[in-house]
């Protein structure tokens, strides 16, 4: 019977590293200690999930998966991070966090003239898209293809009605926390963003690029944001509008109760 031996000439490092992970998956070539974790591993390709949370019905690959999502129903977070005091689920999260603290970026990329390196095996595969311009995520909507499913997430709030995300100081409401977080700047007094030009100041990137293009650009760039401005006023001009009344509304009440009495 023929077995796998290691190269005589190698190194004692060479060794260790080719007996070390001894299964070999033939689909990605990830490497495994055992045959148990390669079945394990198998299944983020077969897509696999065999076992299901009996509260929620949600499926996983991995049993200990499973354990770390019950967490979420009993509201328990038993990894505690030693250097910070963060608690998560499960202790892959964990294991994930502490990288933050170590500087850890195990997953590198094979690509040639790349060589970059990531925190997680998820940001890494996300990454090798770039090199093989898959998109494999796709909105129902307009059929917009996306390369991660967070980005895909965003771009369907463009398509929704809601807006969740609410301004404290005024009557502004948002569908993106984003959209929300760049109102927020026009209640500073800070601006943070320069024209490198004429050096006149802006509280957000969109605006420098805008003021950029009409003031220091070209006619086409321009055009190209007008365009843009117009096309989305008419698809929310009823949001626009109601939103604009019920701020000038705001702004009555409040006049009155400053000086209404003046005002007899």
């Amino acid at each position: 019977m023929e077995t796998d031996t290691p190269d005589p000439s190698a190194s004692d490092t060479e060794k260790t590293e080719q007996n070390m992970k001894p299964y070999e998956c033939e689909k990605c070539d990830h490497g495994c200690m055992t045959r148990g974790d390669l079945d394990k591993h198998m299944r983020t390709h077969t897509g696999a999930r065999p076992y299901v949370c009996k509260l929620c019905k949600q499926a996983f690959a991995r049993s200990d998966t499973l354990v770390g999502h019950m967490h979420i129903h009993t509201g328990a977070k038993p990894f505690v991070c030693k250097e910070c005091g963060k608690a998560f689920r499960q202790s892959g999260q964990l294991d994930q966090h502490m990288r933050c603290h170590t500087g850890e970026k195990p997953y590198l990329c094979k690509e040639k003239e790349c060589g970059k390196r990531f925190v997680t095996s998820s940001n890494l595969t996300i990454h090798m898209r770039t090199h093989t311009g898959e998109k494999p995520y796709i909105c129902e909507k307009c059929e917009k293809t996306f390369d991660n499913s967070t980005s895909l997430s965003k771009h369907i709030q463009i398509h929704s009605t809601e807006t969740p995300y609410d301004c404290k100081e005024c009557v502004k409401a948002f569908k993106t926390s984003a959209g929300l977080y760049q109102h927020m700047q026009t209640h500073s007094k800070s601006k943070t963003y320069a024209c490198e030009e004429c050096q006149n100041e802006f509280l957000s990137k969109s605006g420098l690029h805008k003021h950029h293009a009409r003031k220091h650009g070209d006619k086409i760039e321009n055009d190209k944001l007008l365009a843009k401005d117009r096309a989305y006023y008419h698809a929310n001009s009823d949001t626009i509008l109601a939103q604009q009344h019920a701020l000038k509304l705001e702004k009555d009440k409040t006049f009155y109760v400053m000086f209404g009495d003046a005002l007899i």
